[in-house]
């Protein structure tokens, strides 16, 4: 038989009606919220879909876009970002991607290094502390964004990788340059951003345009 908790709080129950009518009515508006909530994911889908159809259509085109703003005379203004997931390209790769994208490769893809795996924590700090970095300006829980070279550099109790990762800005770069891609590039490209571009609906009526 289960023990009483002794840190329990004191408790009744009622049936007291205006405390059951205004639950009631709490729990009817719950359920509208949910409805509403899960219409609201469908649409966001079927709008993300049609954008990302859109993205596509122009990147046939050579035209590659990150943003499609939706406007209209009724509607409050919406936009559909599409952002770049993790996308590392093994650094083997260097060759056939020199080949693709030819003088504009540097400007589109960067070699890096990720870090993995901190095999001891405590260590890494340590020895970063030794070099007169504030261990707290490069890590978190994990390394922070653009900090793995630094940290590697710092500590050898860190596993990681290089590989040839997207530039900051990357949309915008390619845009700028697509109509000097050769069509294996373009084709490369276009596999790339299917791949790992992710639609996200913003604004409306509460956001920002």
């Amino acid at each position: 038989m289960a023990k009483a908790n002794p840190n329990a709080l004191p408790e009744i129950s009622t049936t007291d009606s205006k405390l059951v009518t205004a639950a009631r009515n709490l729990g009817n508006i719950q359920a509208q919220i949910a409805s509403l909530q899960t219409q609201e994911k469908t649409i966001k889908k079927d709008i993300a879909e049609k954008a990302s159809l859109i993205r596509k259509t122009k990147a046939d085109e050579k035209e590659f876009i990150g943003l499609v703003r939706i406007t209209g005379t009724d509607i409050h203004p919406y936009r559909v970002e599409f952002k770049m997931g993790n996308c590392p390209i093994d650094v083997d790769q260097e060759q056939v991607l020199d080949e693709l994208y030819g003088p504009s490769r540097p400007l589109l893809f960067e070699r890096a290094l990720s870090i993995t795996d901190i095999s001891n924590p405590t260590q890494a700090i340590k020895d970063l502390e030794s070099q007169g970095k504030n261990p707290w300006d490069y890590l978190e829980i994990r390394v922070k964004d653009g900090m793995d070279r630094a940290v590697a550099d710092a500590t050898e109790y860190v596993v990681g990788s290089e590989a040839f990762i997207p530039v900051k800005g990357f949309l915008a770069k390619l845009y700028s340059i697509a109509g000097t891609l050769a069509e294996a590039g373009l084709k490369y490209t276009r596999e790339i951003l299917d791949a790992k571009l992710s639609p996200y609906v913003c604004g409306g009526a509460k956001g920002k345009a």
